[in-house]
């Protein structure tokens, strides 16, 4: 053998060894990496103003004119709500005894 062939074998050997200590060391700093992004998206969504948002889910003043023309629209609204909390109430029981 030549000591050119045993260069390039100490070469490719000190290159499979770093490659393996350099995937190790990534493995072993990987958790500690994503908890320091996890903690630092956090820290800087904290402190950012909230995005306005895209979608306005009002309605049009035709509409409201429809159930403001309604006598006592406020306390028909809040009775259906209380009904449809109710039946709710009342299926979950339902299942709950079901089973």
């Amino acid at each position: 053998m030549t000591i050119l062939q045993l260069l390039s074998d100490f070469g490719i050997f000190l290159s499979w060894f770093f490659a393996g200590i350099k995937t190790i060391f990534i493995s072993i700093l990987a958790p500690v990496s994503f908890i320091f992004s996890l903690l630092k998206a956090i820290m800087g969504a904290l402190f950012l103003a909230p995005p306005n948002p895209s979608i306005s889910y009002t309605f049009t003043q035709d509409i409201l004119d429809v159930f403001n023309a309604i006598p006592s629209w406020s306390v028909i609204s809040s009775v259906l709500g209380a009904i449809v909390i109710f039946m709710i109430g009342i299926a979950t029981f339902k299942l709950l005894l079901h089973s």
